[in-house]
C-alpha cells in the first residue's frame, strides 16, 4: 500500500495519522536544561525498572568478585541510551566497571552546554581484550569515537549547542566473533575549573496508571527550591485535559537530590497522558523540567483471515454503556469515491463497505473480547478492517474526528474463495479414478457451485462432474470425491476443478496434472510407443519396448540375443570369440572359426598370421614357408622358397658347392672354398 494511501484510510475513522497508539506502554523522561528544548524520547517500563539514576560517589563499579571473576558493576542495567547512567553533573571518576559478556553495553548520558568542552577517558587491557567507544548525540550523529589498538581510548567534545548526548563503552568482537570479559575505568570531565558541571536536572517516571515519581538531581547545597507538577491528556479528535497535581517548595539541605511522588487519575480514553514537573529557584526563575509520557489504547484490531477478525478492548470503565462499530471496507473503492466527492470519507465509505455492525454493551470488566465474522470480499483489493468505540448513545463524526473513545484498524489482501484438489488417483489398473476436493477461504453461509473436469494433454475434456450446490459451513469443508472412469490411452491428464459463486461469478479454481501409462507386458514402454507388446518378463528392453530375443538389428535373419554381431549383416556368428566372424564371405572373417588365437591367413598356407597364436606363420607373405626352428630368416621347408639346409643352426643355411659344409665361412663349419665342392677347409690360410 502506498504512503499516500494509507494517509488517507487512517483517515476514515477519525484521526487514522495520530491513533495507532501501543498498548499501555510507560516511558521513562528524560530531563531537560532551561537552556534546552531538547527532551529524549523514554524508555520502556521494564528498562526504565532497573536503570540507574546518576553515578554514586565514590564510584567503585564492584565489576570484579572476591574470586577474581568478572562480573556485572554497580550502574547495570545501563545497556541503551534510555537506560543510560546520568553523568552530568561533572566531573566523574569510575573504576572496576565492566563488560561482563559478549551482549554487554555501557552507555552514560551527559547533557552538553554551548561552549564547553567535555572530555572522557577510558582504560583497560588491551591485552585481554580491545574496547572501543562511541559518543553520540540524540539523535544517533556521531560527535566522536575512540578504536585504538591501545590500552586507553580518549574523546573529546566542543559543545556548539546544549544537546543531550550518550557515551557507549563497549567490547571490540574480532573476527574469530570471540569476546573476554573486562574491567574499565573511565573519568568524565569539562574544561572548566576542576573539570566540573553542575546542571539542576528533573526526572519525572511514570510507575502505574495512578502513581509517578518525581527526583531532581545536581541540586545546590542548602539551596530553596519551588516546583510544580501537571498532566496533559492528549485524547482522540485532538482533544486534551489539563490540570495541576501539585505544586511545593523544599530546601536541598546537604543533599544533592530530591524525591517526592504523585497520584493521579486520566480519563478512560485512547490517548496520552503526559505528567510534566517545572523546577524554579526562590526567586521563580524556571531553571529545569522533565517529563515522561503513558500512552493508553484501549482498542487492539487485527483481521485474522478474509473473513474473519478479533477486537480486544482494554480500559474500559466498569458500569459504563459503549457501542462498539466495525467495519470492512474495500481500499480502492474507497479511494476512488473519496477523490471524486470532494475528498468526503462517508462517500468513500457508502461506496466501498462490504459490511459492518454496532455491538452496544455495558462494561462489567476493564477488558472485553470480540470475535468478528464479516461477508467474503469479492476483489483482491486491500481492505481494511476498522473498530470504534463510543459511549453508548453517541453519534460519531467520521468527517471531524469527534465523540469516541477508542479507534483501531488493520489491513489485509483478501485470499478469495476457491477450490482445492487434495488429491487425484491414477491408477491404470482400476476401471475408475477419483479426485478429491475441498474449499478455501469460503464464506460460512453462502452458496457455492464447483465441478471437476479431466483434460486430455490437449485440453480436451474428456470427462466432467456434475455442477454441485453446496452451502459452506466452514472455510475448509470437505467438497468430496468424485470418480471417473479411467482411460484406456496412456498420456498426461490434468484435474482442473472451478469454482462459481451462486451468481455464477467464477472463483478461484485448482489442477493437478498426472501420468497414465498403459504397459501390458511390464517393459516400462508404454503400449502406443511398444512395437514389442509382448517381451518376456523382467527382460531389458529398448526404446521401442524389444528385449534382444525380439529385434534382428542388422536385418541378417538373426535376432540380436543369437547374433554375435548385431550392427553388421554379414556376421552373426563367432564360435572361437575372437571377434571375427565365422561367414568367410562376410566382413572381417575369420581363417581359423575353431581357433581363438588365428583368424587371419594372408599366404594361405594354412598357417596364422599371429604371431602370438597357435601354429603361427613365421612367413605370413610366403605360401611356401610357415616354419623356421632356428629363427635364421630362412624357411624350414626344403621344397619351399628359400629353404634352410641347416634347419637347427641358425648360422648356416646354404651349401652352394654341396659338400655339406655351409657357404656362410664364419659360421659352424664354414667353407672355406664354397664353390668348390672338393676344398671346404684352408688352415693355414693360403688360398
Amino acid at each position: 500500500m502506498s504512503g499516500e494511501q494509507k494517509a488517507i484510510s487512517h483517515k476514515i475513522l477519525v484521526i487514522f495519522s495520530t491513533l495507532m497508539l501501543c498498548s499501555l506502554s510507560l516511558s521513562m523522561s528524560t530531563p531537560s536544561m532551561l537552556i534546552t528544548e531538547e527532551r529524549v524520547e523514554a524508555s520502556s517500563p521494564a528498562a526504565r525498572n532497573n536503570s540507574t539514576s546518576g553515578i554514586p560517589n565514590p564510584c567503585l563499579g564492584g565489576g570484579t568478585n572476591a574470586t577474581g571473576s568478572i562480573v556485572s558493576d554497580v550502574l547495570e542495567v545501563n545497556d541503551a541510551p534510555a537506560t543510560a547512567t546520568q553523568a552530568s553533573n561533572l566531573p566523574v571518576t569510575c573504576t572496576d566497571l565492566s563488560l561482563h559478556n559478549t551482549n554487554d553495553l555501557d552507555y552514560f548520558e551527559i547533557q552538553l552546554v554551548t561552549g564547553v568542552t567535555y572530555y572522557v577517558n577510558v582504560t583497560f587491557s588491551h591485552a585481554i581484550q580491545d574496547v572501543d567507544v562511541d559518543w553520540d548525540d540524540s539523535t544517533g550523529a556521531m560527535l566522536d569515537f575512540g578504536s585504538s589498538t591501545t590500552d586507553n581510548e580518549y574523546l573529546s567534545v566542543l559543545a556548539t549547542q546544549n544537546i543531550t548526548s550518550y557515551v557507549n563503552v563497549y567490547p571490540y568482537m574480532s573476527f574469530t566473533g570471540t569476546v573476554n570479559p573486562i574491567t574499565y575505568n573511565i573519568t568524565i570531565e569539562t574544561d572548566n575549573p576542576g573539570g566540573s558541571q553542575s546542571l539542576e536536572l528533573v526526572y519525572v517516571n511514570i510507575i502505574n496508571g495512578t502513581n509517578a515519581s518525581v527526583s531532581f538531581a545536581g541540586l545546590q547545597s542548602n539551596t530553596t527550591y519551588n516546583h510544580t507538577t501537571v498532566l496533559t491528556q492528549n485524547m482522540i479528535g485532538n482533544t486534551s485535559t489539563s490540570y495541576s497535581l501539585g505544586n511545593g517548595t523544599f530546601n536541598s539541605s546537604n543533599s544533592s537530590t530530591y524525591v517526592y511522588g504523585v497520584n493521579y487519575t486520566y480519563e478512560r480514553n485512547q490517548s496520552t497522558v503526559e505528567i510534566v514537573t517545572l523546577l524554579y529557584d526562590a526567586n521563580g526563575n524556571l531553571i529545569a523540567t522533565g517529563s515522561d509520557q503513558l500512552d493508553i489504547d484501549m482498542l487492539a484490531i487485527e483481521a485474522t483471515s478474509s473473513t474473519t477478525g478479533e477486537i480486544n478492548l482494554t480500559n474500559l470503565s466498569i458500569g459504563t454503556s459503549y457501542d462498539l462499530t466495525w467495519m470492512v471496507y474495500d481500499e480502492s473503492n474507497f479511494l476512488t469515491a473519496y477523490y471524486a466527492n470532494n475528498n468526503s470519507v462517508y462517500a468513500g465509505l457508502n461506496a466501498s463497505v462490504i459490511d459492518e455492525q454496532v455491538y452496544t454493551f455495558t462494561a462489567q470488566s476493564e477488558t472485553r473480547d470480540y470475535n468478528i465474522t464479516w461477508a467474503g470480499p469479492t476483489t483482491s483489493n486491500y481492505h481494511g478492517f476498522v473498530g470504534v468505540l463510543s459511549l453508548n448513545g453517541t453519534v460519531i463524526n467520521l468527517e471531524n474526528n469527534e465523540n469516541f473513545s477508542a479507534f483501531g484498524d488493520d489491513f489485509f489482501i483478501p485470499q478469495l474463495p476457491s477450490i482445492v484438489i487434495s488429491s487425484a488417483s491414477s491408477s491404470v489398473n482400476a476401471t475408475t479414478n477419483d479426485v478429491t476436493t475441498h474449499g478455501l477461504d469460503l464464506v460460512v453461509g453462502d452458496t457455492y457451485k464447483y465441478r471437476i473436469k479431466i483434460l486430455d494433454s490437449g485440453n480436451a475434456t474428456i470427462a466432467q462432474s456434475p455442477l454441485t450446490t453446496v452451502t459452506a459451513t466452514y472455510q475448509g469443508m470437505s467438497l468430496g470425491t468424485w470418480n471417473y472412469t479411467t482411460p484406456t490411452t496412456s498420456g498426461t491428464y490434468c484435474a482442473f476443478a472451478e469454482l462459481y459463486e451462486a451468481d455464477g461469478t467464477q472463483r478461484i479454481g485448482d489442477i493437478l496434472c498426472f501420468s497414465l501409462i498403459f504397459d501390458s507386458d511390464f517393459d516400462g514402454v508404454a503400449n502406443e510407443l511398444d512395437l514389442c507388446p509382448s517381451s518376456p518378463a523382467g527382460a531389458m528392453v529398448d526404446q521401442y519396448g524389444c528385449a534382444a530375443n525380439q529385434r534382428d538389428t542388422d536385418g541378417d535373419g538373426v535376432n540380436d540375443d543369437l547374433d554375435d554381431f548385431v550392427n553388421d549383416s554379414s556376421q552373426w556368428s563367432d564360435q572361437d570369440g575372437d571377434g571375427y566372424g565365422d561367414n568367410l564371405n562376410g566382413n572381417n572373417s575369420d581363417a581359423f572359426p575353431s581357433d581363438g588365437t588365428q583368424w587371419s591367413d594372408q599366404d594361405g598356407d594354412g598357417y596364422g598370421d599371429n604371431a602370438n597364436g597357435s601354429y603361427p606363420d613365421a612367413f605370413p607373405t610366403d605360401a611356401t614357408q610357415w616354419n623356421d626352428a632356428d629363427g635364421d630368416g630362412y624357411g624350414d621347408n626344403a621344397g619351399g622358397n628359400n629353404p634352410d639346409l641347416w634347419v637347427n643352426d641358425p648360422s648356416q643355411w646354404a651349401d652352394s658347392d654341396g659338400d655339406g659344409f655351409g657357404d656362410n665361412s664364419t659360421g659352424t663349419n664354414g667353407d672355406a672354398f664354397p664353390t668348390d665342392g672338393t676344398q671346404w677347409a684352408d688352415s693355414d690360410g693360403d688360398g
